[in-house]
């Protein structure tokens, strides 16, 4: 169930958001680690608040102040697999608007 779940979060964001971000398959959990190309988080924050998309923080999870500021934490597990695709339609929109 969840590995599907996964692969259709991995195949969305190939399609929309392999240009501004970078991911490693998950080999297991419920979410996937991106880290941004450019921009910061702040910056992805409210480009996504916009697009009405909503993520983790990697600073959340950072043991030091100030890590993880380019990182992303998109959850799969209790997400209908017809919403990850639109999320990430978002997603992608949001990041690219952070390069332009």
């Amino acid at each position: 169930h969840y590995r599907r779940k996964r692969d259709v979060m991995l195949a969305g964001l190939e399609r929309h958001c392999r240009d501004f971000a970078a991911w490693q398959v998950p080999e297991g959990g419920f979410f996937v680690w991106l880290r941004l190309q450019q921009g910061d988080v702040a910056g992805a924050l409210d480009a996504g608040e916009r697009e009405k998309v909503s993520f983790i923080p990697g600073p959340y999870f950072a043991a030091e102040p100030g890590g993880l500021a380019d990182g992303l934490r998109l959850s799969y597990g209790e997400i209908p697999e017809e919403r990850i695709e639109e999320g990430l339609v978002r997603l992608g929109r949001a990041l690219a608007s952070l390069s332009a």
